[in-house]
């Protein structure tokens, strides 16, 4: 293990500390930075990411958070529970944009109750401060808090390696890479936030399998997943995996089906008093049956539910094998079986349907 900055000489030397290093190939996984976005005067403030937020050795009195993002959400909450007061500002009317309207409304709601004050909508206009204390300004008013946490998402962290000298390709989103993770020079290998995808540790660990393999062995493994789950560590958590019904009807259409199960309906949720939450479920109706597109969960154990429509989203399993399978009684996941059992019967019954309609149709009743 060698500590300091790397950055290449050319494809097959790399200098770190004064020390030059040569290889026959190379695996670039140097993950990604804060993006700040080009707020005026915010190069002038001090200001917190979520690199150095857990540096501070006490809770701020006021915290300002720039970000409705996951970072921005779960950090909101975790400071407010820890007795700040918590004010998020998102320039989109809503947190969490990117998933299922109710899954915004749910972590919404959840900030609410524990005392997140929400600035939604309105682009930041100007960041100052006042004798160290930052001062937002939005939509006209000012806002002003003891300590900023600037949370609007990561940029791939390929500045100071000198990746021209190398002719490694990059592109807007980090460095270019194909399904082997190899990039523009075949024996340069790539892997996790720095190639620009999905940015979670999960995504990355499997990259950087796949991207080891193939260098040191020769392999020719592929990175092609069909199904990435993600989770939001928020209370309630989220968990989802592929598309939302808005993704949906552009997909597919008119075929877009939707079945949504709230907590209310699982036992193990009303035992526990955790029913603030919901499963929802997007499928296509497909001539040999529904084919799941994607689903979302939003409530206790979320990040553990979804597995089992991640296995579905990913090897295009038929419903009946997750309606089929026996869960644990009482758990959160059985309502996975329960949503399958739904769809499966609105499809039956809806063709049982169509098919007596044909037969009044023709007379035969």
């Amino acid at each position: 293990v060698i500590e300091g900055h790397a950055r290449f000489l050319d494809p097959y030397r790399i200098e770190v500390e004064d020390k030059v290093i040569c290889g026959k190939s190379f695996l670039i996984a140097s993950g990604a930075v804060p993006a700040i976005p080009p707020i005026p005067g915010l190069a002038g403030v001090a200001y917190h990411t979520h690199k150095n937020i857990f540096e501070l050795e006490q809770a701020p009195a006021h915290l300002l958070v720039l970000g409705g993002g996951p970072v921005g959400v779960e950090l909101a909450q975790a400071f407010a529970r820890l007795g700040s007061r918590v004010t998020l500002i998102a320039v989109l009317d809503r947190v969490l944009p990117l998933e299922e309207p109710e899954t915004s409304a749910a972590v919404a709601t959840a900030l609410n109750r524990d005392g997140v004050d929400l600035a939604l909508g309105e682009p930041v206009s100007e960041v100052t401060s006042d004798g160290g204390a930052p001062r937002v300004r939005v939509a006209g008013a000012w806002l002003e808090g003891d300590v900023l946490l600037v949370a609007t998402g990561r940029s791939p962290n390929t500045g100071h390696m000198q990746l021209e000298q190398a002719g490694v390709e990059t592109g807007p989103h980090g460095i270019k890479v194909d399904t082997f993770l190899r990039t523009s020079q075949p024996h340069i290998f790539a892997a996790g936030d720095v190639t620009g995808s999905y940015q979670l540790t999960h995504y990355a660990s499997k990259q950087a399998v796949i991207a080891t393999r193939n260098a040191l062995l020769r392999g020719r493994s592929r990175m092609e997943p069909a199904a990435i789950p993600w989770a939001v560590f928020t209370d309630p958590e989220v968990g989802r995996v592929g598309m939302t019904e808005t993704q949906a009807l552009r997909s597919v259409g008119a075929r877009t089906g939707v079945k949504i199960r709230n907590f209310d309906q699982v036992d193990r949720a009303v035992a526990a008093g955790k029913t603030a939450g919901f499963l929802k479920v997007v499928f296509e109706n497909g001539f040999r049956g529904p084919q799941i597109l994607g689903a979302t969960v939003v409530g206790e154990n979320a990040s553990e539910s979804i597995h089992e429509w991640a296995l579905v989203v990913d090897r295009r399993l038929h419903l009946a094998d997750l309606a089929g399978a026996m869960h644990i009684y009482p758990t959160y996941s059985l309502v996975n079986q329960m949503v399958a059992w739904d769809i499966l019967t609105g499809h039956y019954l809806a063709g049982w349907r169509r098919s007596f309609l044909r037969f009044v149709r023709r007379g035969r009743f």
